[in-house]
């Protein structure tokens, strides 16, 4: 399914950030809503001196980890991410769903290491991609 130019607010160009509004369906965002509810858990962080994980409490909300191209659907989400930004599937992650609960929160950080051990976990991140999957209740 292609991208429509219509979707599409550039916020940015340095650094490059636009918000492309719609790009999954309601059906795409309820199924990753579902997979990851039965195996949240709570989120870390990455040390910076060592790479490994951490919990802390900069980072205080619920994640899951799901399989690349683990069903029909989410393979179908990942080529829709490596076609926005143009990364082919193989060069990223799997998907990450977070679920924040009122007063939970990511404080502001950095997503660079330093550290040599970076490279051994696919080194840095080239592009993020943030997918809301449902409305803020109460708002």
């Amino acid at each position: 399914q292609g991208l429509r130019l219509a979707q599409v607010q550039p916020l940015s160009w340095k650094p490059r950030a636009s918000v492309v509004r719609q790009l999954l369906t309601p059906e795409e965002c309820d199924h990753l809503v579902s997979i990851s509810a039965r195996v949240l858990h709570r989120s870390g962080v990455v040390d910076v001196e060592t790479g490994k994980p951490l919990e802390s409490n900069i980072r205080t909300s619920q994640g899951a980890f799901l399989t690349r191209g683990q069903d029909e659907v989410v393979r179908r989400i990942e080529q829709k991410i490596a076609t926005w930004t143009q990364i082919p599937i193989e060069n990223g992650e799997g998907l990450q769903v977070l679920k924040y609960n009122e007063g939970q929160e990511y404080k502001a950080h950095y997503d660079y290491f330093f550290h040599k051990e970076a490279n051994e976990n696919g080194g840095n991140r080239m592009a993020t991609v943030l997918l809301y999957l449902n409305d803020v209740k109460g708002e």
